[in-house]
């Protein structure tokens, strides 16, 4: 039996390399968040990989990736790595993007904006996507490098569209727990909300963002996303830590956000698994107004014709209501008798009538939910 392979459609856009760009095909787009501990022990990229196939993940972001150099891309198993990180001595920090053969063309854009952000822009159908990976200082870390996190996560959303989708994913190092916020934290959080969850949750109430998280219902293992050492059978020590954002506008485009424990990658975190799908729905069209050709009032005859036929109504019209509205619907309802006898509708000339008809449909006709 042949093979069944997707074509991907050729997109005008430019992308980094100079060469075209390729829309991911279909609507369903699987991404990931996934603190593996350090990207720099041997072969472990390629178990993380290994792992992103079982789970069919289209794009999955990495915290702590640990490796060396400001910035950088290559090529690992037929997927694409963009990572940035620093020149620490003991590898700290570091986020990376790893992206499966057919995200990987649809790149326009990278931003490397430190070793604890990165952003890379897909281009998509009817929206661009928009990736920020992200890994927050720990508790310990003071609360000046907390600020300057999110200075620097309000700086990567300048460079997105209103217009777009954006996902901010990663470890955030914050406890959001149970406790529904209106709009942005749902009602099946874990555990208790602490000093960092309460500045995450400023940050999306600022910038429109929610947490999805916490708003599908689902057994507690499979949202916790990190364990912790002391964690033992009879005394469970497990927190949702890592957490996938998406802005308001596009919010109903996740359908499902669950995690894997039991993922074959050495780390004391699970992977946070996002389906993620763009629905479209059809706008109902206002009543189209009567419009009449005025213009044919400049022949002196059809003026006269009209201005006798006004006469005649206003002379044989009867007034049953004499309050200020009854007035006025007299008087519209004669207009526009007199109207549809004697002027008929105005014909209007469209130009570049396929591309304005494929614009309404697309901006006017539709609307994210």
């Amino acid at each position: 039996m042949a093979e069944n392979r997707k074509i991907m459609a050729l997109s005008p856009r430019q992308a980094l390399s100079g060469q075209r760009v390729r829309r991911i095909s279909g609507s369903a787009r699987r991404i990931c968040t996934w603190n593996v501990r350090s990207m720099f022990q041997e072969s472990k990229i390629h178990n993380t990989i290994q792992e992103m196939k079982r789970l069919k993940i289209d794009v999955m972001g990495i915290s702590e990736m640990r490796w060396r150099g400001k910035e950088g891309k290559c090529c690992v198993s037929e997927h694409t790595v963009y990572y940035t990180g620093n020149k620490d001595p003991q590898h700290r920090n570091g986020v990376g993007v790893i992206l499966s053969k057919e995200a990987a063309g649809a790149v326009l854009r990278v931003h490397y904006l430190s070793d604890r952000v990165l952003m890379v822009k897909l281009r998509d159908k009817p929206f661009n996507i928009n990736i920020v990976q992200v890994y927050a200082p720990t508790t310990g870390k003071p609360d000046e490098e907390i600020e300057e996190f999110y200075d620097l996560l309000q700086k990567a959303l300048k460079y997105i569209k209103k217009s777009e989708l954006c996902v901010i994913m990663g470890d955030f190092n914050a406890k959001i727990g149970r406790g529904r916020v209106e709009g942005i934290v749902g009602e099946h959080g874990l555990g208790e909300r602490n000093k960092r969850g309460d500045r995450l949750v400023q940050f999306c109430r600022e910038e429109d963002f929610v947490i999805m998280n916490t708003w599908f219902k689902l057994p507690a293992r499979r949202l916790y996303t990190w364990k912790s050492p002391a964690d033992k059978k009879n005394n469970l020590v497990r927190n949702q830590i890592d957490f996938i954002l998406i802005n308001k506008r596009f919010r109903n485009s996740i359908t499902s956000v669950k995690t894997y424990p039991g993922a074959n990658v050495s780390s004391d975190h699970n992977p946070v698994v996002g389906q993620m799908r763009l629905k479209l729905r059809k706008l109902n069209k206002g009543k189209m107004r009567d419009s009449f050709d005025v213009d044919i009032l400049k022949d002196p005859s059809v003026r006269q014709k009209v201005h006798d036929t006004m006469e005649l109504e206003i002379e044989n019209g009867t007034q049953q209501d004499g309050s200020v509205e009854g007035r006025w619907g007299s008087i519209k309802n004669m207009v526009l008798k007199v109207g549809r006898e004697h002027l008929g509708k105005k014909k209007t000339k469209m130009k570049n009538k396929g591309m304005l008809r494929g614009y309404t449909r697309r901006m006017r006709d539709y609307k994210v939910v």
